[in-house]
């Protein structure tokens, strides 16, 4: 009886076990609660109550990009950073409202009124949900470091030019950087002076609010650390701080002089926003979109604003933790859980941003918990605070986001690009121009293109290294390819190998083909081996390919097994083929030879391989050497 009720037992816990770990798979935040400390806990407060004040003046600049109110954007900020407290496995991140995922928004829309957001901002969570169940999150490996660095500076330089109009206090519409270009240029004579001089004084403010921090302060003062504290707090909460002036002096002029000098955002109620299906028909005057029209105008965004967004979550987890391994699945779920609930508020998409994980690991933040106090704080902004943000001057909001913005622009990628590689370089540079003058989408498109371009190249002509071997019982040529062998790169290998073997030193000799780089093979890759040793035969030479692994030997015998017989898999099937199993191949002295080169190539070395001294004992591959590479592009 005792051994069933502990068998039971057992198998209670076990179940409760697999119950447990199959829940902390799903929902990350039950798999780290269990071990969190009060440490943590304090940790994550403070930087949660931190990065709510850079999140609440965030949330309304950021959304006013697409003409959203404070109350999308708040609620925004409210859901994203409950749904990554639970989801989330990367504690750099804070969610909401990115300057990023506004422009993107902004760029789709353009042709829409704004009530179409909502639908854009359910088709991303959609797709990203889907990109999460069928594992496509992947495809972000494909985004170089110059793609993704010249994507952002483009973004950052759109941002830049769509915000001097407010900043200036000028009106037109435009998208494009080149569009806004060209609209400040022909409207530059309305330059509203009140916008301007507000904004040049915000944007100062905020500059000395964000060095305030590095104030010398005596190494002797007992208070030195409390103080230390206390101006990197306020330098961090610079953008609340003075946000919170400019609204006093929107209140100032509007009491005692009845009127302001300078617009002003729009008058916003108390408040949840209010909440309706996303895919919904919209119109204006006589004319009607319909969901399907909408839909086709929109698609091309629903695809590329969770990659970037992805993007982002990856780059952050990169950049403040390298040994952190990205759950690409959970972060697509919590961005994608985050936009479809979002949507029916009419909400833009969000995303991490890059400005609140860098302070949010300058604090030391501990785990994801910190989001749900920084929802916290944009929920009682939105409660209570929301009649109050008409008084933020849009020159002033405009001041917060060029700020913030310029810091993405990665202009120190450019000197070791060029003096390291010229091919990334101009890819950065493609990408950066095209997202300029074509929109940030095809930049995007472009830049992945272009790096997709080269690796293709790379596997259709791989460097191929040609040695002149030396052993005790004659010489040989081996000929081993970097990287290969597939389709595009057989016929590159055979034409390299024909011209450079009727060199003098090498004619004649035997030729040993390794496949130790071989990374795989295909159809066409196996009948050029056949046609290379067929070509061989009627030369009367000898040829071997060695070091194949299993899958050569077993495509070869289903392709074409005449290929067979000239392939080993070890040394001493190696030694048989190609000397007719009379050499016992071991280290010899050579003498050094003479150097001669013939149209670029060198013929022999003066050094072996080791870089050992002529006339010293040498390793069986006494190379002289020869390095065949396609020109660069």
């Amino acid at each position: 009886m005792s051994g069933q009720l502990d068998g039971s037992q057992t198998r209670k816990a076990k179940l409760k076990f697999n119950l447990r770990k199959r829940s902390g798979t799903l929902i990350p935040f039950i798999k780290w609660i269990s071990s969190y400390s009060k440490i943590d806990a304090v940790a994550d407060f403070i930087a949660g109550l931190t990065i709510g004040l850079i999140l609440i003046p965030q949330s309304v600049a950021y959304l006013a990009i697409v003409q959203l109110s404070a109350k999308e954007g708040l609620l925004s900020s409210v859901v994203g950073s409950f749904i990554y407290t639970f989801f989330g496995t990367i504690k750099e991140i804070s969610m909401g409202p990115t300057a990023m995922m506004s422009l993107l928004t902004n760029e789709y829309i353009k042709n829409l009124s704004s009530d179409s957001i909502g639908l854009l901002c359910f088709g991303c969570g959609i797709v990203g949900l889907i990109l999460s169940i069928l594992r496509l999150g992947l495809i972000v490996e494909f985004i170089s470091v110059p793609v993704s660095s010249a994507f952002g500076s483009a973004v950052a330089f759109t941002i830049l030019a769509s915000e001097m109009k407010n900043f200036l206090g000028l009106q037109y519409k435009s998208n494009l950087f080149s569009e806004n270009i060209g609209q400040f240029i022909d409207h530059a004579h309305k330059i509203q002076y009140g916008d301007m001089s507000l904004g040049v004084v915000t944007m100062v403010t905020l500059v000395l609010l964000g060095k305030i921090k590095d104030l010398p302060i005596s190494k002797t003062w007992k208070y030195r650390f409390a103080m230390k504290r206390f101006l990197w707090f306020i330098a961090m909460s610079r953008n609340a701080i003075t946000l919170f002036l400019a609204c006093v002096l929107t209140h100032y002029f509007e009491t005692y002089h009845g009127t302001v000098p300078y617009e002003k955002t729009e008058l916003v109620t108390l408040g949840l926003p209010d909440m309706r299906i996303p895919w919904h028909e919209s119109g204006s005057g006589n004319t009607t979109i319909t969901l399907t029209q909408k839909v086709k105008m929109l698609y091309s965004g629903m695809i590329v604003i969770p990659i970037v967004a992805l993007l982002v979550h990856v780059t952050i987890a990169k950049f403040f933790d390298s040994a952190h391994t990205v759950n690409i699945s959970h972060e697509l779920i919590s961005t994608s859980l985050s936009n479809i609930l979002c949507s029916f508020f009419n909400s833009a998409p969000i995303a991490g941003a890059f400005s609140r994980s860098a302070v949010s690991s300058v604090i030391q933040v501990r785990s994801p918990l910190s989001n749900f106090y920084a929802g916290v704080m944009c929920f009682l902004a939105l409660t209570y605070l929301t009649p109050y943000f008409h008084l933020i001057p849009k020159a002033s909001l405009s001041a917060a986001i060029v700020t913030a913005i310029v810091a993405v622009i990665d202009y120190q990628i450019v000197v070791p690009l060029w003096k390291n590689s010229k091919k990334d370089l101009f890819i950065l540079i493609l990408t950066l121009f095209v997202s300029l003058y074509n929109g940030v989408e095809i930049g995007l498109i472009v830049g992945v293109f272009s790096n997709l371009l080269f690796l293709v190249y790379l596997w259709a002509r791989p460097s191929i290294v040609i040695e002149r071997c030396k052993c005790e019982y004659g010489d040989y040529a081996m000929v081993t390819p970097d990287l290969g062998l597939f389709f595009p790169a057989v016929g590159y290998l055979e034409s390299e190998m024909n011209k450079t073997l009727k060199r003098e030193h090498l004619r004649n000799l035997p030729v040993a083909v390794n496949c130790l780089f071989f990374k795989g093979f295909d159809y066409t890759a196996v009948k050029g081996l056949a046609r290379i040793i067929k070509m061989y035969q009627k030369q009367k030479r000898t040829i071997i390919f060695f070091n194949a692994n299993q899958k050569l030997s077993d495509m070869c015998s289903d392709v074409d097994e005449s290929v067979l017989p000239y392939i080993c898999d070890n040394e001493e099937h190696y030694k048989r083929l190609l000397f007719d199993d009379k050499v016992e191949l071991k280290s010899v002295t050579i003498s050094r030879l003479e150097t001669r080169k013939t149209n670029g190539i060198n013929g022999d070395c003066p050094k072996d391989m080791s870089g050992k001294s002529p006339k010293e004992e040498v390793p069986l591959l006494n190379i002289i050497k020869k390095q065949t590479r396609p020109n660069s592009l």
